[in-house]
């Protein structure tokens, strides 16, 4: 990792997030988690691409237990205008720990996709890794998911649907 910066005592999470890391090619990763104090988010993060920095943020004081539900594929429905329903995945956070590593996944999944390890940058996917990220942190099997249809590129700009879920 080129940079790792830990602003939180949050040293359990912190230190299992660089294990899961040290599997990828990470040496243009700068890595930084923190508090924040923003009182509409419990947590936050983003990733930039021009410099391959990664920030994940959980707030000072977290409302624990609470329970994260997110998208985390698609599947599709000719009846609707879009063409297709979420389906979602719902898990209680019960530590700060869980909270750091579930948006320090979710991100981390986007350094991922940019740098051309893991395929298929898309929101629901980068969901689902951080829940499977979670899961494995908690000790507990991730919950198996559809997975997507693989298309190219071109095909995906011709298309304004969203991918199509393939059950197996």
């Amino acid at each position: 990792m080129k940079e790792f910066v830990n602003a939180t005592e949050l040293t359990l999470a912190a230190d299992w997030i660089c294990r899961k890391m040290s599997r990828y090619d990470t040496r243009r990763l700068r890595l930084h988690l923190k508090r924040h104090r923003r009182k509409d988010q419990i947590f936050s993060g983003y990733c930039r691409y021009s410099d391959f920095l990664v920030v994940a943020a959980v707030h000072q004081r977290l409302p624990l237990p609470f329970s994260l539900a997110k998208p985390v594929a698609s599947r599709p429905n000719r009846r609707r205008r879009c063409g297709f329903d979420y389906i979602w995945q719902e898990m209680t956070i019960a530590t700060e720990d869980q909270a750091l590593v579930w948006i320090a996944g979710h991100e981390c999944y986007h350094f991922l996709c940019k740098t051309r390890q893991l395929s298929g940058n898309w929101e629901t996917r980068a969901n689902r890794y951080g829940f499977e990220c979670l899961a494995e942190f908690s000790g507990e099997h991730p919950v198996q998911l559809p997975l997507f249809e693989k298309c190219s590129p071109s095909a995906r700009a011709r298309s304004h649907r969203r991918p199509r879920v393939i059950y197996g």
